[in-house]
């Protein structure tokens, strides 16, 4: 993906998990295989990607989602709009181009939604 990009997309794959983790089990898909990945192969190949001098990707495009590509593709600019939360439920209106939602404290974001619930998110104040 890195060769056809012209990108140096480690960063995207270590935040998308699993594509940096060894593994070795067996795998079910369209017939039952072993696979095996080592952390040298890991190491090897993130190596192999740096060593090509590829810049790294300055977007998010870890949120990119079905909702927002063609937020992201078009490079859409964010029109504000408000927000408001009642018990567990947050209402978003009037927003357009967004990608997502995210809580710095929690450390958690959230695909955007115009509506949306999350119990324990967030305490009365």
């Amino acid at each position: 993906m890195c060769d056809i990009t012209g990108r140096d997309l480690t960063r995207f794959f270590r935040l998308w998990g699993g594509f940096y983790t060894p593994f070795d089990d067996e795998v079910d898909d369209y017939g039952k295989k072993r696979i095996t990945v080592t952390q040298t192969q890991i190491d090897r190949t993130i190596a192999d990607i740096k060593a090509k001098g590829y810049p790294e990707v300055d977007e998010k495009i870890e949120y990119i989602c079905d909702a927002n590509w063609k937020v992201f593709k078009n490079r859409l600019p964010v029109q504000p709009g408000t927000a408001t939360k009642s018990g567990t439920k947050i209402t978003m209106k009037g927003w357009q181009n967004v990608l997502l939602t995210k809580f710095i404290r929690m450390k958690i974001n959230v695909c955007f939604k115009h509506v949306f619930f999350y119990s324990g998110l967030f305490r009365n104040r």
